[in-house]
Parts: C-alpha cells; sequence; structure tokens
C-alpha cells in the first residue's frame, strides 16, 4: 500500500497537493457493498472518522498539510 506521507506532490508532472487530496477524498467516499474493501473502509469511517482512517490506512499525522485538506475535500465532495 502506498504510504501518502512518503509521497510529496511534483508540481513539474501537474501533480499538486489538492488534486491528491481530491482524489484520496473521492477513494474515501467510494461505498460499493459488491466489494470488501469499500465496505471495510465504510465501516472504519463510520466508527472511528475519515482522521482515524488517514493515521491507520494512509500513516498521515493529524497535523499534516495533507490529511487536514483530505478532511476538507472529503466535507465538500460528501455534500
Amino acid at each position: 500500500m502506498l504510504q501518502a506521507a512518503a509521497w510529496a506532490p511534483n508540481p513539474k508532472a501537474g501533480l499538486s497537493a489538492a488534486n491528491l487530496a481530491k482524489a484520496i477524498a473521492a477513494a474515501l467516499l467510494f461505498d460499493y457493498e459488491g466489494d470488501e474493501e469499500a465496505v471495510k473502509l465504510q465501516d472504519m469511517i463510520k466508527e472511528n472518522g475519515v482522521l482515524y482512517v488517514l493515521q491507520e490506512v494512509c500513516g498521515l499525522s493529524e497535523s499534516s498539510d495533507l490529511a487536514n485538506e483530505i478532511i476538507n475535500q472529503y466535507q465538500a465532495l460528501k455534500k
């Protein structure tokens, strides 16, 4: 599994932290009963919240800029 904390956006490749955060947020919103991993992830989010998933699954710290941007994007996409 890719550890997001070890990955840094590369402006030369056209990748930004905002776009990465939006993609991760969209993945966290994936909810399909036919996908066992998606079901587990949704259960983790419901029981513990998005920040917990970012810490436990992605290895991000609570204070990281990327984690905060993912949460902001998650909330915006969820509306």
